[in-house]
């Protein structure tokens, strides 16, 4: 993605009402199959660390073998409650699933 491609847009920083100091981030490590293959996952979460840091990690456990994706973990309570089983959710901050073949919501 170019920077073209990105929208950017001026906020009042005071329009966030809750923060956490100690995130859950998803890593996947995983074999780079070619299209319409499967490829083999290990499936890591880090707690407490920054973004650089699990990214930097990552990305020394993949080396040149492995593909990497690291995404931010977010627990939704009232998903939760809804739709027990379902409230977990990620959102993708670095490569993606590789095995996911589904459309990513907006």
């Amino acid at each position: 993605m170019e920077e073209r491609d990105m929208q950017i847009v001026l906020v009042d920083e005071r329009d966030s009402h809750w923060e956490s100091t100690t995130p859950r981030f998803r890593v996947y490590l995983q074999t780079k199959g070619g299209p319409r293959l499967s490829h083999s996952t290990a499936t890591y979460d880090v707690i407490g660390g920054d973004v650089m840091k699990v990214i930097d990690w990552a990305a020394a456990e993949a080396g040149s073998d492995l593909a990497y994706g690291v995404a931010l973990v977010h627990d939704d309570a009232l998903a939760e409650q809804t739709n027990p089983g379902c409230g977990r959710g990620l959102i993708w901050l670095v490569g993606r699933d590789l095995n996911d073949s589904s459309s990513v919501p907006d």
